[in-house]
């Protein structure tokens, strides 16, 4: 039950870091764009 329970925790907190990491790296790309555009 334990093993199961931190196996669960384990990959959400991978999904959470993927997501995280991806929203990250779209806002600095937008972040990016925005200032060649308004430069």
């Amino acid at each position: 039950m334990t093993l199961l329970t931190s196996y669960s925790s384990s990959g959400y907190f991978t999904k959470s870091r993927a997501f995280v990491s991806t929203l990250f790296a779209g806002a600095c790309t937008s972040a990016t764009m925005w200032y060649s555009i308004f430069q």
